[in-house]
């Protein structure tokens, strides 16, 4: 596999040094520039394998362990029969290790189960596996049936899968799709320099136009290397929440928020704008300049307005992707606990962007149990249309108003499409490296750039020694 990965990198190495005209020296540079990225490529590859491997065994035995746990209400069975499903590899080995600690505490085997299942945990750094391990737990300490719940986990779990591999995709195309543009970009440098030629520009051998082709070719090499490392992230890791310090800071900054007081707080940029504004049209008259000057001062003295609405639209999207994976809780909750019970002791486990506002509604269901405005109120700031539905559907289960059922169901079904976008939105953002796309346009500008220069600079050379004779 390395040997075809170094031909394959040579290969493309030597095209392109000679498609440029590079001197010996530097096509040796850029060879041995390409070279030397070939052991990151194979690293990145086996990386990605693992990690594909990784995702798929947490996916197989999730849904195998809850399959087994719906008949078999005990969890060392269920290991046994989902051991079966693994041949070899990693999860099959992470499997007897756990019955070998299995073995070990017999003399306690609650404990030893629990060791056991977080031994799994440490092995996948997955949190919805440590989810569904402390349901199996729970399950199997109340007893009774629970289809309905591992149904909705099995919903769940689907969603994510599909999700993970949609994104996934979505890189190794990006990988691929930008490649394919800096390499066509580097083409047409290519023919850049020929049509240079053929207009009797000859600046292809001269030294700055060869340093500028070595860092075009050897930028296509990084490049690509850069984007195939986020082929090898893991699919498992669960991405960044807001911090509680953070959501209570911006849930003080809304309560206490006076227009007033924060304009005054910013008057030093509308001062600052009025000055700039006024500077930059004596500078330079014109309606242009009056334009923007007016523009820049509107920015001035509405600093503190933008502040605010960016503040609702981080806390919006924050919010769009907790609210889910709450709600998954609380369904899962309702199966045993009434829609009080549920809100309650959803509160522990909730994201912390949620938690002073569950606290609150807890707090005023506690003293009025079918309070109406314990419901409507909850995140009622931020307008968020499907929230208002859903909590109107939970406020009909607890006063009983229509069938549980049909409700639950209806509820469910919409918030397992909910929770699709909040784990497509969670990747999304942890995949910081998305946009690198524009790269090539980039580095294709700057060389196109350079050797514009050059070919001008060389040009107005040649005419003053024209001149000069």
């Amino acid at each position: 596999m390395e040997k075809k990965y170094y031909g394959t990198v040579l290969l493309i190495a030597l095209v392109f040094g000679f498609l440029f005209e590079l001197h010996l020296i530097l096509l040796l540079v850029v060879v041995a520039a390409y070279l030397l990225c070939v052991p990151k490529l194979v690293r990145n590859q086996a990386q990605f394998r693992y990690e594909t491997n990784r995702f798929h065994d947490v996916n197989l035995y999730m849904s195998q362990m809850a399959q087994s746990f719906i008949y078999t209400q005990d969890v060392i069975q269920s290991l046994e029969e989902t051991a079966t499903s693994f041949s070899d590899g990693l999860m099959r080995e992470t499997l007897d290790e756990g019955f070998e600690i299995l073995e070990a505490g017999k003399w306690n085997i609650k404990r030893a189960e629990m060791e056991a299942l977080i031994h799994i945990e440490s092995r996948y750094d997955c949190e919805k596996l440590r989810n569904l391990h402390a349901f199996f737990l729970n399950a199997e300490e109340l007893g009774g049936e629970c289809q309905k719940e591992f149904k909705i986990l099995e919903s769940m779990r689907t969603a994510w899968q599909q999700v993970v591999e949609s994104i996934r995709i979505k890189r190794v195309w990006e990988r691929n799709i930008g490649a394919v543009i800096y390499a066509f970009f580097l083409l047409v440098c290519v023919i850049m320099l020929h049509i240079m030629r053929s207009s009797d520009l000859e600046i292809v051998t001269l030294p700055a136009t060869q340093i500028i082709s070595t860092v075009l070719l050897i930028g296509f090499c990084i490049y690509y290397v850069f984007m195939d490392k986020r082929l090898a992230q893991s699919l498992l890791v669960k991405s960044e929440e807001m911090s509680l310090e953070q959501a209570e800071a911006y849930f003080d900054y809304f309560e206490n928020y006076d227009a007033k007081k924060e304009r005054k707080k910013y008057r030093s940029f509308a001062i600052l704008s009025v000055v700039a504004s006024a500077l930059f049209f004596y500078i330079k008259p014109s309606w242009i300049t009056l334009a923007i000057s007016v523009c820049l001062i509107f920015a001035g003295f509405h600093v503190h307005t933008f502040i605010y609405w960016s503040s609702i639209y981080t806390m919006r999207s924050e919010i769009s992707k907790a609210f889910p994976k709450w709600l998954f809780d609380v369904m899962l909750l309702l199966q045993r606990e009434s829609v009080e019970g549920a809100i309650e002791k959803s509160i522990e486990t909730a994201p912390v962007v949620l938690k002073g506002e569950l606290v609150r509604m807890s707090e005023m269901l506690l003293m009025k149990p079918h309070d109406p405005e314990a419901y409507m109120s909850f995140l009622r700031d931020f307008n968020n249309q499907q929230i208002r539905e859903i909590m109107h559907k939970l406020y009909s289960l607890a006063v009983g108003a229509n069938r549980d059922a049909e409700v639950m169901d209806v509820v469910i079904e919409k918030n397992i499409k909910n929770l699709e976008k909040a784990e497509r939105d969670s990747m999304m953002l942890r995949d910081s490296m998305k946009s690198f796309t524009w790269i090539p346009f980039l580095c294709a500008g700057f060389g196109c750039m350079g050797y514009l220069v050059i070919a001008i600079v060389t040009s107005i050379n040649g005419i003053v020694d024209l001149i000069g004779r």
